[in-house]
């Protein structure tokens, strides 16, 4: 269900836990599908709400806008939509009990105007069962919402932007270390990953069963 589509600040609710295509409807069309998809994947039944915040100035985006976007002649939006993911159900009656917003938070993803990859700046709090045989130092951020203050924990990530990273190419290892150095003002004292990642066909990766220990990443 989605309330105030044509709003400023849309909520979709996840009623019967189907709703995903409903946050590509109102997010769209600075949301992809393969952004979708990695939220989906990350998130998956966890969320029971998630706000759109529209027109967000994010400051990493902005950087790059102004110092390469402005200077094409395909140029996107300056602006970017921030979505925030919750564990419970509410409405925007709901949005002025700070102690049940904090409770419910999960954490948020800037997703950016740009292609291929549109998932800027996330810190989202690591719900997937499926990382079982890994584990990840997480760090904690303060942001804003509608004036009321929210503290996130969890793992920051961030994608290259567009044409900037077309021709670097990429690993886990080496996304790994894009979203601890790249994403967040704050301190990562330590990583270990101990999990195989799985070998894609036609490729040239090496196995990647691994430790990353001390990598510390400060902005």
């Amino acid at each position: 269900m989605i309330i105030d589509e044509q709003g400023v600040l849309p909520i979709v609710v996840f009623e019967n836990g189907g709703e995903w295509p409903e946050v590509l409807k109102v997010a769209a069309p600075h949301l992809d599908k393969r952004g979708l998809g990695k939220f989906e994947q990350a998130l998956g039944d966890s969320v029971k709400t998630v706000l759109v915040e529209r027109h967000y100035i994010d400051k990493d985006y902005r950087d790059t806008f102004s110092n390469y976007h402005s200077k094409r002649f395909q140029t996107p939006d300056s602006r970017c939509n921030r979505l925030h993911f919750f564990n419970e159900i509410f409405d925007k009656a709901a949005l002025v009990d700070v102690e049940r917003m904090q409770r419910s938070y999960l954490g948020y993803s800037v997703v950016r105007p740009t292609r291929p990859n549109c998932v800027g700046r996330t810190l989202i709090y690591p719900v997937d069962s499926r990382m079982g045989e890994a584990h990840i130092r997480t760090c904690s951020e303060k942001i804003h919402l509608l004036g009321v203050s929210l503290e996130v924990h969890g793992f920051p990530f961030i994608s290259l932007c567009g044409k900037l990273g077309q021709r670097r190419r990429t690993t886990p290892v080496s996304d790994l270390m894009i979203s601890i150095v790249s994403s967040h003002p704050c301190r990562i004292k330590s990583i270990s990953v101990r999990k195989d990642f799985e070998k894609p066909p036609n490729s040239r990766w090496q196995s990647l069963s691994m430790n990353l220990l001390l990598c510390r990443g400060r902005r």
